[in-house]
């Protein structure tokens, strides 16, 4: 007998898509363009501009993001999981 393990992350991200309310964002291909530079002047400032992020838990979006790019890769996602029952 065959035994199979499947580990999926659809679940996660579509879990997370709706969690922040991600459904109806652009699609692009590259986030960043390569060597870009980000500061604190790029950050909203008027309060039009700020009400609209305000709400928005950053850094859970951004910890959630980073699992879910970490775990589409098979190696990575298998081995954190698998490590856990040795």
């Amino acid at each position: 007998m065959v035994s199979t393990l499947l580990l999926s992350q659809c679940t996660y991200i579509n879990t997370f898509i709706k969690h922040f309310k991600l459904k109806n964002t652009h699609i692009i291909s590259t986030p960043l363009k390569p060597n870009v530079i980000l500061s604190n002047d790029q950050s909203p400032i008027t309060m039009q501009c700020i009400s609209k992020i305000y709400n928005i838990l950053y850094q859970e979006l951004l910890g959630s993001f980073a699992w879910a790019v970490l775990s589409l890769c098979p190696v990575v996602f298998t081995t954190s999981i698998l490590t856990q029952f040795t």
